[in-house]
């Protein structure tokens, strides 16, 4: 898959069985399919962030780990000064 939001596509590939050395591609994306209009805009729209490979998700965990516990020691601090 490749791209995101109506962009988001798939490459097609035709084989011939009688000559597997030559082979022809293309690529369909959501728009070219359906229409430009999505049916789930949110659900889209939020599955356009997330990442498509773990290694991209990685550095996203790293930063998400680091937030949550610079929130859970600004609490523990808030806690102790009240």
């Amino acid at each position: 898959m490749y791209g995101n939001r109506i962009k988001r596509g798939v490459r097609c590939f035709i084989l011939d069985e009688k000559n597997p050395t030559q082979c022809e591609t293309y690529t369909r994306t959501y728009e070219e399919l359906v229409s430009k209009k999505v049916s789930r805009p949110i659900f889209d729209y939020l599955t356009s962030k997330v990442p498509a490979t773990v290694d991209a998700a990685i550095p996203l965990i790293g930063k998400a780990i680091v937030i949550t516990a610079a929130v859970i020691v600004l609490m523990i601090l808030f806690a102790k000064l009240f």
